[in-house]
């Protein structure tokens, strides 16, 4: 059975059965991929603490360069002929502060779309399981 069967309407119910046995066997798994791949970072962490990490600390960094009188400042009072590498970089701050923050809430979403992914594979798993019982004169 293929995945294009499951798109046409299937009036067997033994060969609907069939085909949804065959994706739940491979949907898990392949959702189960993607949330081993959210968590495989590094030092146990996850992703979602990877970024929160390098967040915080490029805050920190982005803070410091541009606090009054600090690197940047410094840097233009001492070589004002860098003016326009300076302003590039404060603007490099902005543009790459808010990149991590996009991509800390999309891996917020992939989170919440894999957690939905699974909740639906188990509530079809149950309605195959209903529905293959029923067929067998087991009823609910």
């Amino acid at each position: 059975m293929t995945y294009e069967m499951t798109r046409r309407r299937v009036g067997d119910v033994d060969q609907w059965l069939a085909v949804h046995a065959q994706q739940a066997r491979t949907l898990p798994d392949l959702i189960a991929g993607l949330d081993g791949a959210l968590a495989a970072g590094p030092d146990g962490l996850d992703l979602a603490a990877h970024l929160d990490r390098v967040a915080t600390a490029f805050a920190a960094h982005v803070a410091d360069d541009e606090e009054p009188g600090h690197f940047l400042d410094d840097s233009l009072e001492r070589a004002p002929r860098f003016a326009h590498e300076i302003e590039a970089l404060r603007a490099e701050h902005r543009t790459l502060l808010a990149e991590l923050a996009v991509a800390q809430r999309a891996v917020a979403d992939i989170h919440q779309l894999t957690a939905g992914l699974h909740a639906h594979v188990e509530r079809a798993n149950r309605l195959a399981w209903r529905v293959a019982n029923e067929e067998s004169g087991g009823g609910d």
